[in-house]
C-alpha cells in the first residue's frame, strides 16, 4: 500500500524542483498540498461517473525498483482498438469499412491530445491481444502507424483486452506514484466473445483505481456490456461523424479536472 509519507516526500521533491509548465501540471504550491487522511472524505471526480480517488492505487509496497516518470502529473490515454472481423462491415460507415472509419477517427484523436500527455495502444486482431505502442509522449506518428496496421480478423476478447490494458495503466501509475490522470478508451463494434464478458474487469477498474473507462460503441446500441451507467462513459456512434465526436468527448469530459481539485 502506498504510504502517505512516500507521497509527501515526492510532493516535496516536486515542489523543490518545480513542475513542468504545461496545461496538465500545476505549481509547486499545489503539489505540496496536505493529503487527506483515511478518516477524511476522499475527493470526488466531477461529472458522471462519480468516482472516489483511491490513494491505495497503485500498490507499490512489494514492487520491483521503479523508474519514476519525468512528469508525475501527466495525463495518460490508453486506447483499445477492436480488430474483430465485424469491423470489416460497411454498416454505419458510409463508403468505407468500420475499421477504416475508426482508423481515421483515432488519427484525429491522437492529434488533439496535448503534447504533454502520454498516449498508448493495445489491439486485438490476427496478431493476438497485445500492446502495440507503450505509453509515451512524442509518439503520435508511431500511434497512427500502429493503428493502420490493425486488421479486422479476430473475435472480440474484451475481458482479456481490458485486463491487459489495465495492467499497463497500473504500471504507469506506479511510475507516477498515483498522480496524474488515467483514461482507458475502447473503440469497439460488437458484443464480447463467449467467456469474454468484461463486467468483472469494469467493476475492478472502477472500484480499485482512479482509471476512467470510456467506450465508443460503433454501430451498436446502448445495450452493451461496457455500457454501465455510473461506472463508465459510453457513447453510441451510428456514423463516422459520431465516432469522431465520441473520441473528442473523451478529451472534453474531464478537461476541467486537475490536481487543484484536491485543494
Amino acid at each position: 500500500m502506498k504510504k502517505i509519507s512516500i507521497l509527501l516526500s515526492v510532493a516535496a521533491m516536486l515542489g523543490a524542483s518545480g513542475c513542468k509548465d504545461n496545461s496538465n501540471s500545476t505549481d509547486s504550491q499545489s503539489v505540496s498540498r496536505s493529503l487527506p487522511t483515511t478518516q477524511e472524505a476522499m475527493p470526488v471526480i466531477p461529472a458522471a461517473p462519480a468516482k472516489l480517488v483511491d490513494y491505495t492505487w497503485p500498490d507499490v509496497s512489494e514492487s520491483e525498483p521503479i523508474e519514476l516518470a519525468d512528469d508525475a502529473l501527466a495525463v495518460n490515454y490508453y486506447v483499445i482498438l477492436d480488430g474483430s472481423g465485424s469491423m470489416e462491415s460497411r454498416k454505419c460507415a458510409g463508403n468505407s469499412t468500420k475499421m477504416e472509419v475508426a482508423k481515421q477517427a483515432l488519427a484525429a484523436f491522437s492529434g488533439a491530445i496535448p503534447a504533454t500527455a502520454n498516449l498508448g495502444m493495445l489491439a486485438f486482431d490476427q496478431r493476438g491481444i497485445n500492446e502495440r505502442l507503450p505509453l509515451g509522449q512524442q509518439n503520435r506518428p508511431a500511434f497512427i502507424d500502429e493503428v493502420n496496421r490493425v486488421t479486422a480478423t479476430s473475435s472480440t476478447p474484451l475481458k482479456t483486452a481490458l485486463n491487459k490494458a489495465f495492467k499497463k495503466l497500473t504500471e504507469q501509475g506506479k511510475k507516477q506514484l498515483g498522480y496524474g490522470e488515467y483514461h482507458l478508451v475502447v473503440v469497439t463494434d460488437g458484443d464480447a466473445s463467449v467467456g469474454e464478458n468484461p463486467t468483472h474487469m469494469v467493476d475492478e477498474i472502477y472500484q480499485d483505481s482512479p482509471v476512467i473507462l470510456h467506450t465508443i460503441g460503433f454501430c451498436i446500441d446502448q445495450r452493451h456490456s461496457l455500457n454501465q451507467p455510473g461506472k463508465t462513459y459510453y457513447k453510441s456512434a451510428d456514423n463516422p461523424e459520431a465516432l469522431k465526436a465520441g473520441l473528442e468527448n473523451v478529451l472534453a469530459e474531464l478537461d476541467a479536472f486537475g490536481i487543484n481539485e484536491f485543494n
